[in-house]
């Protein structure tokens, strides 16, 4: 029974492409997918530095690049990550949500996982914006408590919109789904923590084969839909009683650490084995990338792990964010905002000039 972590990249051909929130630019331009393989590449140190038995493996439909002069089908090579192609089957309309287009991708990787692995297999597949800070080599053990499937669970009030769906809207669209009363409000899992054996993925991937042309349905008719693979996994869950809800909490947080919109960030958060870090993509990750990538890879596998970690803390901002770092960050915005403002003082003195000469 091998155990195996994952993180994916499907990316977007031209005239495919999505919005990405905390992303800028075209989705199918090669500047904005470096931003996900600088990600990869750090997802799979940072794991090869407290994991040192389970085996990795990268899906994607694309091929690894050379990101600022660094050749990344080679480096992941070196980590031992096998890169593992599986095409993309489950594209959505234009229309069908206002962003993630490739979010159901993780069903054509888990239909891949249950036709060509043992079914005994374990596999925690990620967002690949996550680093570990220890290991999580534990977590078949902790799913053998329940079941083999572990569940990542966000709470929020019951009335908050969470890509597209209120609770009360799951409950309503879940009954219609099942043909059947739904007496209580569902639970949201989030999805960039899946974890579970080859047995749920199949059971999961053929299910979804059955739900995407229900969902395809929904969305020519207008109706309300499963906007993205959280959603449909909370389905799944829900369909197949999984109630052991969060146990994969203790484990794993969302940490949103913009310095001056929201920060969710909390001393006890660096107990957390897996930090998902949205917000830095563009920042602390693209900043850590750029100092791997200056040494050879034998310096940070024989780094000690304190040192390696308290690189992770101080630019990914977890606990704290330093002077330096809110600065740097807050400084472009707010130069942002005078060019932004000074473009529409400029443009209101035009308008007022134009008018007064028509007269």
């Amino acid at each position: 029974m091998a155990f195996t972590i994952c993180t994916w990249l499907c990316a977007d051909a031209p005239g495919e492409e999505s919005i990405y929130k905390q992303m800028r630019g075209k989705s199918s331009a090669q500047t904005f997918q470096a931003v996900y393989w600088r990600n990869i590449y750090l997802f799979y140190l940072s794991s090869r530095k407290v994991n040192h038995t389970a085996a990795h493996i990268l899906f994607t439909n694309s091929l690894p690049p050379v990101v600022d002069g660094f050749d990344m089908q080679r480096a992941l090579e070196a980590l031992e990550v096998q890169v593992v192609q599986v095409p993309f089957d489950y594209k959505t309309p234009t229309g069908y949500y206002e962003a993630w287009r490739n979010q159901f991708y993780e069903f054509s990787i888990l239909d891949h996982i249950a036709r060509h692995y043992p079914l005994s297999d374990q596999w925690l597949l990620l967002d690949s914006d996550c680093v570990f800070t220890r290991s999580v080599e534990n977590l078949p053990a902790i799913a053998e408590r329940h079941n083999g499937i572990l569940t990542y669970t966000l709470v929020e009030p019951p009335g908050t919109s969470i890509h597209g769906l209120t609770q009360p809207q799951m409950q309503t669209l879940y009954a219609e789904l099942l043909q059947k009363p739904v007496p209580t409000l569902p639970t949201y899992h989030a999805g960039e923590f899946y974890f579970s054996d080859g047995n749920w993925a199949k059971r999961f991937s053929d299910d979804f084969a059955l739900l995407w042309p229900i969902l395809l349905e929904r969305h020519a008719q207008n109706k309300s839909r499963l906007t993205e693979e959280a959603h449909v996994l909370s389905y799944l869950y829900y369909k197949y009683g999984v109630s052991d809800v969060g146990t994969a909490n203790p484990v794993i947080k969302r940490l949103w650490t913009q310095p001056f919109i929201f920060r969710n960030v909390e001393p006890a958060d660096t107990d957390y084995a897996i930090w998902h870090l949205p917000h830095e993509k563009r920042y602390g990750l693209k900043t850590i990338f750029g100092k791997v990538i200056k040494r050879p890879l034998t310096y940070w596998l024989q780094l000690p792990d304190a040192a390696f970690m308290n690189m992770l803390k101080y630019h990914l901002t977890v606990p704290t964010i330093s002077p330096f770092i809110y600065a740097t960050r807050l400084l472009p915005i707010q130069a942002a905002r005078v060019v932004y403002y000074g473009l529409q003082s400029a443009l209101q003195t035009v308008r007022g000039s134009l008018k007064l000469a028509g007269n």
